[in-house]
């Protein structure tokens, strides 16, 4: 068992599907932490919108869509 710290009230965890990526919205930071799935160690964290909560993958692991509950938006990143 492998424990990552990550932001503060992490919500979501979402793997990418090349299996490259642990991706985590952090609810009250206002970001998402990406994480090597084969180390286990945090990357990076990125700035979203406010309240980042739910999110999905695109098929080809490239992209991330985060939804931002505290002002109903939509954050668009790149996962690599």
């Amino acid at each position: 068992m492998k424990e990552v710290e990550v932001g503060s009230h992490p919500a979501h965890i979402v793997f990418t599907e090349d299996g490259e990526y642990v991706l985590v919205t952090n609810y009250q930071d206002n970001n998402i932490s990406i994480i090597d799935a084969k180390t286990y160690k945090l990357i990076n964290n990125l700035a979203t919108g406010k309240d980042p909560h739910g999110f999905r993958i695109s098929s080809d692991s490239k992209y991330a869509y985060v939804a931002n509950l505290g002002e109903d938006t939509v954050y668009i990143t790149f996962t690599n």
